[in-house]
């Protein structure tokens, strides 16, 4: 079907999102075209392939434009370290979608990012203090530190009791 119409703008999305999906991001990068939602998808397929300020120039706009691309563009402002501006995104982001159960995870993650191990380590233990599940969003952050600290190799996790053998 494709050799008989390859022209179609909607044909070309579709392959365009099936070689995101396929994470083939260089292939999709040609094949999304000028639609909001090309745009957003185009932006999340360049951030993916390391070119971060094209991604932001076309998520920057749709950022202000439609309120489901905020955390597109948080996401690529997160790469380069901007993390400040990519939380001040998504708290806006949480502002046009108070129920998305998401956001506050994501708010969190990027919070981690400038926390000391020893800080998200008092954090992991006031989450569970409360209950709370905010360790699976801290754990990427954390393991992080402890590799750049040099004691990844020793574990800060309890484990379970070994049964007598």
């Amino acid at each position: 079907m494709l050799e008989q119409f390859p022209a179609p703008s909607r044909i070309q999305y579709l392959r365009g999102i099936a070689a995101c999906r396929r994470r083939d991001y260089r292939q999709a990068a040609e094949r999304l075209h000028p639609h909001w939602k090309h745009r957003r998808w185009h932006g999340k397929s360049l951030s993916q392939v390391g070119k971060l300020d094209q991604a932001e120039a076309l998520l920057l706009p749709l950022a202000d434009w439609h309120p489901v691309c905020p955390a597109d563009l948080a996401w690529n402002l997160r790469r380069p370290g901007d993390t400040d501006w990519a939380v001040e995104v998504l708290k806006g982001h949480h502002g046009h979608f108070p129920d998305n159960r998401h956001t506050p995870a994501n708010l969190r993650r990027l919070k981690a990012l400038e926390l000391s191990t020893g800080e998200i380590q008092e954090e992991i233990a006031a989450s569970e203090q409360r209950g709370e599940a905010t360790y699976s969003s801290l754990l990427p952050a954390y393991l992080k530190a402890l590799r750049t600290a040099g004691t990844a190799g020793r574990t800060v996790f309890r484990s379970r009791p070994q049964a007598a053998r």
